[in-house]
Parts: C-alpha cells; sequence; structure tokens
C-alpha cells in the first residue's frame, strides 16, 4: 500500500519544504495505523473464507496460513510512502504429500482452487474450491482506507479553522 507525496513547484521553497516533511510525517503516522488495520482486514478475510468455510476431517489445522501474515514497517522511497504485507513464505507449513523437493506456495493455491484431474468430488485434497479471500479483504481494505481517509480530511478541515459539523 503506497501513498505519493506531491512537491509542488513554487517560489517559496523554505515553507513548501517545511510543509512536505510535516505532510510526510503525517502520513507516516496515518500509514502505522493503517497497517495495523490491513493487517486485521487479511486476517478477517483469511478467516472467513478459509477457515469458517469446513472443518476438516483428514487433517489437523496448523493455522500457519494466517500466522505468516507480516507487515513490513513504513518505508519511504522517493516520493512514495509505503508498506509490504505478505504470507511469510518460512512461516508457512504445507508440504507437498507427493514430493519432498516440491515447493509449494499455499496462498494461491487457496486463494484461487485448484482440480486435479480424475477427481470430481470436492475433498479438499484433490479437488479445492477457491476462496477469494484476497478478493474479500481489497473490499474490507477499501472500506477501511476510506474511513481513514475522510477521518484526517475532517481533522485537518478543523485544524484550520473548518466547521463542527465535520
Amino acid at each position: 500500500m503506497a501513498f505519493e507525496v506531491y512537491k509542488p513547484k513554487s517560489k517559496s521553497n523554505k515553507n513548501n519544504n517545511k510543509t512536505i516533511r510535516v505532510l510526510t510525517e503525517n502520513l507516516k503516522q496515518r500509514l502505522e495505523v493503517l497497517k495495523g488495520l490491513v493487517l486485521e482486514d487479511f486476517k478477517k478475510a483469511v478467516w472467513i473464507n478459509v477457515y469458517a468455510t469446513y472443518k476438516p476431517e483428514i487433517y489437523k489445522r496448523t493455522y500457519s496460513l494466517i500466522n505468516s501474515l507480516t507487515v513490513s514497517e513504513v518505508k519511504q522511497e522517493n516520493n512514495s510512502i509505503y508498506f509490504d504485507i505478505t504470507f511469510d513464505k518460512s512461516k508457512l507449513t504445507h508440504y507437498s504429500l507427493f514430493s519432498s523437493n516440491v515447493d509449494v506456495y499455499i496462498p494461491p493455491l487457496i486463494d484461487e482452487g485448484h482440480k486435479q484431474n480424475g477427481y470430481d468430488k470436492v475433498d479438499y485434497f484433490h479437488n479445492y474450491p477457491a476462496r477469494n479471500f484476497i478478493e474479500e479483504v481489497l473490499y474490507f481494505i477499501k472500506s477501511d482506507l476510506n474511513k481513514v481517509l475522510k477521518d484526517m480530511v475532517k481533522y485537518e478541515i478543523k485544524k484550520l479553522g473548518g466547521k463542527n459539523k465535520y
């Protein structure tokens, strides 16, 4: 998730630089808050779309998918301020039952589902329906982002002496 910091060209460089520094620090602080919300959104989407959809009968859950979610520190590169959220491969405990040499990255396999030729029944091994948790998390993030940005704008308007109705 990234935000761009706009640097206007003006004759008053000193004031612009100070404004940009303040804006940048404010954005970094907001992103620190937002990254916690995004992590919770991911966890909620995985829980709803993966763990709550069925109870396994053949294996015990490790919950490594949800526990592997990792958020980076807020970073700044040039005009971008961002953080990364990933499924940390080192924390995932799913291995191929067919070959110990096969490296399986499970998040897209679960999100997109898979179907093995010769098997028609959904058995969560040969045939696994798509869980679409990425689509769900994007909906959650968009909702949270809209609220955070709306609150940010209201706060800045009040700070500048705007109406109290905001």
